[in-house]
């Protein structure tokens, strides 16, 4: 299903080219730019882009992120479920501005939701 998924959006190509918009918005949001002090946005945009190619099945980004660990520093600084209903917020918006179908960007919403116990901790 999740490779389906990835090649039903358009494939890691897709997923490049939309990953620097996104932080584009986010790193914009009042309400995230606390948690991206600092951070090389590169490195993040690269990230970015390798844990969504291994969310939805790339197999060439078959190894495992621990996100749980990726996070810690973050929950400190009172990381929640509102910040991460903010990052999904941002990746529907971008993928409506890529012209994603409707029902397509709720498929894609909703298999990040998983994602969110690991990213809270």
């Amino acid at each position: 299903m999740t490779s389906d998924l990835l090649e039903q959006i358009g494939g890691m190509r897709f997923i490049r080219s939309l990953v620097p918009e996104m932080y584009t918005r986010i790193l914009s949001d009042t309400m995230l730019q606390p948690f991206f002090q600092g951070i090389d946005d590169i490195a993040l945009k690269h990230k970015m882009s390798s844990f969504l190619g291994i969310a939805f099945g790339d197999p060439e980004h078959q190894r495992r992120v621990d996100l749980h660990a990726a996070h810690y520093k973050l929950r400190p600084l009172g990381l929640n479920d509102q910040h991460f209903d903010r990052f999904l917020h941002h990746l529907q918006a971008v993928l409506q501005a890529h012209e994603l179908e409707a029902v397509m960007i709720q498929q894609v919403l909703a298999h990040l939701q998983p994602y969110r116990a690991q990213v809270l901790g």
